[in-house]
């Protein structure tokens, strides 16, 4: 092989060596997939979601426990309309609070824009914000007029 490439028989020799590292590593990944989601162990205490435009990554994957931790932090619970402390920088922990956020607007019932700010204005001083993340992460969806929006349905739901 190395005569007919025109190569040093060395590197054909360091080429397969790296081949062979390369398939161990890939059988060794191929068994840790294979043992944590193939075999039904899988983590059943993770939250539901909308359906998400994109890419399913590690954002999504958050776990009851995760959600009361991140909800005691971030939001004022002493006051009686919900209200959000602060606007968190991490995108897990934004839709941890979008998860929280969305139980205050109502089901099963489209409404205006002002309508919508009703619900979303008490919780926090920057609503437009809120209302933005929830639409973009599917919490929300709304006309491409953006006159009427309405809260999207889960698997669960």
């Amino acid at each position: 092989m190395a005569k007919q490439f025109q190569l040093a028989a060395a590197t054909i020799r360091h080429q397969k060596f790296t081949f062979r590292e390369k398939a161990k590593q890939a059988k060794l990944y191929l068994a840790i997939y294979q043992s944590v989601f193939e075999n039904g162990q899988t983590p059943n205490d993770l939250i539901v979601l909308p359906e998400q435009p994109g890419i399913i990554d590690d954002r999504f994957a958050i776990t009851e426990d995760e959600v009361a931790q991140t909800l005691k932090q971030y939001f004022n619970f002493d006051h009686d309309p919900l209200q959000l402390k602060r606007w968190p920088k991490k995108q897990k922990t934004i839709v941890t609070i979008l998860t929280r956020i969305i139980d205050e607007v109502p089901m099963n019932r489209p409404m205006n824009e002002d309508e919508l700010n009703h619900y979303l204005r008490p919780i926090y001083f920057d609503y437009t914000t809120l209302r933005r993340y929830l639409i973009d992460y599917g919490f929300l969806k709304r006309t491409v007029d953006g006159r009427q929006y309405w809260r999207t349905t889960t698997k669960e739901d």
